[in-house]
């Protein structure tokens, strides 16, 4: 879910007539899971209103003073359309309940409307290592809302996870076979094998109705699961 490094424009091109001819020469693969993307300021604000998913989850904040500027109109291209939505926060390392505080101040309007998800990362996040803070925030947005975040962690650092959020929370996990182009998946590797209820598995992924490269996920369950 972190920075996107920028690809020069010839090659953004060049990727995307690509990968377009593969769609266009592969049938659809009917899937029991449903397909999607996660996004943040990175990309272009009308991202989720184009591009092709059955599920977005959009960046709301990160730690207590960030707050993505287009996250509101990512969000509500997602529920216009009738997708199902997910909302996430990115660990920035201060007090737990302070961010949890600061997250669920901003996706209220949403609560109830949308899977909250917490991503814990290395990256800019100052209690990395440190698997009472996840439990702690976890717990906070229980008490705030009374639903459950989930809790977004690469594959290697599972260990991070306390069993008792592994019991409460979903898992997305993030890992990938390669980072080469690539459109949706049906079966990525190491499907399922960690549990998790979502999987991340390319932060290179194309698909139709947004021209630049895109993490792609895999949900296992459907919408009625989704907003259960």
């Amino acid at each position: 879910m972190g920075k996107i490094k920028n690809k020069s424009k010839p090659l953004q091109a060049l990727i995307a007539a690509f990968v377009a001819m593969l769609l266009a020469a592969t049938p659809a693969i009917a899937m029991a899971d449903m397909v999607g993307i996660d996004v943040s300021g990175w990309q272009a604000s009308n991202v989720t209103c184009t591009a092709q998913y059955d599920f977005a989850v959009v960046k709301v904040s990160q730690g207590v003073g960030f707050e993505n500027g287009s996250w509101r109109t990512q969000a509500r291209c997602v529920t216009g359309r009738g997708k199902s939505l997910g909302l996430y926060h990115y660990a920035g390392g201060n007090n737990a309940a302070s961010e949890a505080d600061y997250f669920v101040g901003r996706a209220r309007d949403y609560i109830g409307r949308a899977v909250l998800v917490l991503d814990w990362e290395s990256y800019q996040n100052a209690q990395w290592g440190n698997s009472d803070w996840v439990r702690r925030f976890a717990q906070r947005v229980h008490t705030l809302t009374g639903v459950w975040p989930m809790v977004y962690v690469q594959a290697s650092a599972l260990n991070q996870i306390p069993s008792d959020v592994r019991a409460n929370c979903g898992l997305w996990v993030a890992q990938y076979a390669s980072n080469a182009p690539t459109g949706y998946q049906s079966r990525p590797w190491n499907y399922a094998v960690y549990g998790e209820a979502m999987r991340q598995y390319t932060s290179n992924g194309w698909v139709n109705g947004y021209n630049g490269p895109l993490d792609l996920n895999y949900f296992r369950g459907d919408a009625s699961q989704w907003r259960a």
